[in-house]
């Protein structure tokens, strides 16, 4: 379930803070495709 583009699902904003408290992680994508690998930032 959920998405697997890395959305990101929780966001707390607090005055003139946001914080990130949930995503969805891709990094198990790249065992299923070969050229996802090559697309990640070194």
């Amino acid at each position: 379930t959920g998405a697997d583009n890395g959305s990101i699902s929780h966001i707390v904003v607090q005055g003139d803070t946001m914080t990130l408290r949930r995503f969805n992680d891709t990094a198990h994508l790249i065992d299923q495709d070969p050229l996802a690998a090559a697309a990640l930032p070194t």
